[in-house]
């Protein structure tokens, strides 16, 4: 549940990553089999995303390799409704 991750820094000032990383972890911990680790931590990602594009913060989490290989699945788009 890293969202302090340098890519995400220029948002941190605006939207405290702290809580986003505190529900990841709760939902982590309730995954005993570890089947939906990386779900958990995708949807966390993009619900900070969204807080910073709501904040004018645009961060293009999806362009850094390490997500990538997390956050495969082409539901993680960058819209906003």
């Amino acid at each position: 549940c890293n969202i302090k991750m340098n890519l995400f820094a220029p948002c941190a000032s605006l939207v405290h990553p702290s809580r986003f990383i505190d529900n990841c972890e709760f939902d982590l911990c309730l995954d005993a089999n570890s089947h939906f680790q990386n779900i958990f931590f995708c949807t966390s990602i993009v619900a900070y995303v969204r807080e910073c594009q709501l904040a004018n913060v645009s961060i293009d989490w999806l362009q850094d390799p390490r997500m990538q290989r997390v956050c495969q699945d082409a539901q993680y788009g960058q819209c906003v409704g």
